[in-house]
């Protein structure tokens, strides 16, 4: 796979927004937010299989070992970058309501 600026700006969006990942985990820690049980699936199955000694292709192999710790920890930043653009959206829309609201007293 060739790597473009397009994948680049990908893999940094979680981290130029780390506040607003910050914040949606707390919602979310607080019961304010819920995500999408695919969300709740594949970060819990990726921090567990990373962590997990047991690996379809085992750590102790220098640079291969860990691709597929590495694949699994790309797809876990995929779906939180798509649920961190559902978050933003819900908060756009409430902060619109409210707004809205105060205009109409």
């Amino acid at each position: 796979m060739k790597i473009n600026n397009n994948h680049i700006k990908e893999a940094t969006h979680l981290l130029r927004n780390r506040k607003t990942l910050g914040t949606m985990l707390k919602d979310v820690w607080k019961g304010h937010y819920k995500m999408t049980f695919y969300t709740y699936a594949v970060a819990v199955l990726a921090i567990a299989y990373a962590i997990f000694p047991l690996d379809i292709l085992p750590d102790f192999i220098p640079v291969i070992g860990w691709v597929d710790d590495g694949i699994l920890l790309f797809i876990m930043f995929q779906q939180l970058k798509k649920e961190l653009v559902r978050y933003n959206e819900k908060h756009a829309t409430a902060d619109i309501v409210i707004i809205d609201s105060k205009i109409k007293k």
